[in-house]
């Protein structure tokens, strides 16, 4: 099985996607996470067959970290941890051609970064966090880019608005994935 798509066509196909991030602060050290589970899928009649294809990826990062700039308007903080992901894909096809297959794979990526932030205003700031993955353990390459506008609502709860690019590139016998 082969997968590969570009950076709008699964926007076109999401079936449904939820993400939750958390982190924690004490001092100079710091613990993130983040779980997000996406669901594409297509539905199309072709050469009169029925085709449906269901994509589940989950992908949930734990690591922890040190701040190594801590300053009142700024900190940068640099974090080692590791990402799981779960890739399960569903295909079947009725009508002239009858068939099914499905596959799951799943991979543990160690992972470096940084999460960089300045405030603008009181309540505001921005933010970019980076990482980078893979390295053959898990899979070839992956990476993370998150740049994010904030909002701190209280002291323990911030807004976040930004965009995440994820990139990876894996490959095992049953499955070539470059997303």
């Amino acid at each position: 099985v082969q997968l590969a798509a570009g950076s709008v066509e699964p926007l076109v196909n999401l079936d449904f996607a939820l993400a939750d991030v958390f982190t924690a602060r004490k001092g100079p050290w710091v613990v993130l996470s983040d779980v997000t589970l996406t669901k594409l899928g297509v539905d199309e009649t072709t050469s009169a067959s029925e085709i449906e294809i269901d994509s589940l990826f989950v992908w949930a990062s734990l690591a922890a970290g040190y701040a190594v700039v801590d300053a009142p308007r700024a900190r940068v903080e640099v974090f080692v941890g590791g990402r799981y992901m779960l890739l399960d894909n569903d295909g079947r096809s009725v009508g002239s051609i009858t068939a099914s297959n499905s596959n799951t794979e799943e991979w543990f990526d160690p992972i470096v970064g940084f999460d960089a932030r300045g405030e603008l205003a009181e309540r505001w700031s921005v933010g970019l966090l980076a990482d980078v993955g893979g390295s053959g353990v898990g899979s070839d390459l992956s990476y993370e880019l998150l740049p994010r506008v904030s909002y701190a609502w209280n002291e323990i709860i911030t807004l976040n608005a930004g965009y995440r690019l994820l990139s990876m590139d894996f490959e095992s016998s049953q499955l070539e994935y470059d997303v």
